[in-house]
């Protein structure tokens, strides 16, 4: 959803790029753009300088960088590692220190703006690892994204402002779905509802650009319980972050509790909505 669409904008700004993905479809767009497609992670390893990841949490990150069949595993040269998943500092400061000791260069730059934003090249960045390599990869950067921004020298910073937005931006969609139940026992239209939010103060970018969450649990290559659960994923990883130093995120984690419920009740909404239409 987020890694087709920036391969094919990197291809499109005349970067030479070689892509991969488990679903050949995935990089038909980029291909399309330019991009060459590789016939194996180990071809792609051994193509590459740059290599940027962007799959779904932090297993799917450790088993490619460190797996039995994975890039250090593949690698015979140090590169430069960009892990654009969102997932904990603590797995990035990992990826740093485990890559560094083979001369790589890490930078954890999670993105933030939805697939609309990685198929109009409009994503923000968080960058967290050294200005050096920060600068040599904004190319890539600029191809991606409209907004980027380098948080610290330190590889993880990315992460946490990451998760920062994505606790308000989590928190603000359970509220908005919430107060779309409430309406609907009073069988107040829904777009009502946005339209007078949107001047007002519950106002969010959910609000702005209603129909992102249910396109997510509607239409995600997951769907269903595992829609769910990615959904509020990073509520957890803040709470786990938070919890690293020592403090608790409260109402980060009722919400990640909860969140289930909300969102269950959505989707089900959802699919009596559509068997009504049809």
């Amino acid at each position: 959803m987020m890694g087709g669409p920036m391969a094919a904008n990197i291809a499109k700004a005349g970067l030479p790029i070689t892509v991969l993905d488990l679903r050949a479809e995935a990089c038909a767009a980029a291909v399309a753009n330019g991009a060459v497609q590789a016939g194996s992670l180990a071809d792609l390893v051994q193509e590459c300088d740059v290599i940027a990841l962007c799959v779904l949490d932090d297993a799917q990150v450790l088993n490619l960088v460190f797996g039995e069949q994975g890039i250090l595993a593949i690698a015979t040269s140090p590169k430069m590692l960009i892990v654009h998943s969102t997932i904990k500092p603590q797995t990035a400061e990992r990826l740093a220190d485990a890559c560094g000791e083979r001369g790589w260069q890490v930078l954890d730059a999670p993105i933030s703006g939805g697939d609309k934003g990685a198929k109009e090249a409009t994503l923000t960045v968080a960058v967290g690892g050294s200005r050096e390599a920060f600068e040599r990869c904004m190319p890539i950067f600029n191809a991606v994204g409209q907004n980027v921004f380098h948080i610290s020298e330190r590889v993880g910073s990315g992460s946490i402002v990451k998760l920062c937005n994505n606790v308000m931006a989590i928190i603000n969609n359970l509220a908005t779905l919430e107060a779309m139940r409430l309406g609907a026992l009073y069988d107040i239209p829904e777009q009502k509802i946005i339209d007078v939010a949107s001047v007002s103060t519950g106002g969010s970018w959910w609000t702005k650009n209603w129909g992102f969450a249910d396109r997510l649990l509607t239409g995600h290559t997951l769907r269903g319980r595992d829609a769910r659960k990615f959904m509020v994923k990073d509520l957890w990883d803040a709470v786990y972050a938070a919890d690293a130093k020592g403090e608790n995120l409260t109402l980060g984690a009722a919400n990640a509790v909860l969140g289930m419920d909300v969102l269950e009740t959505r989707q089900r909404a959802l699919s009596t909505k559509a068997r009504g239409a049809t």
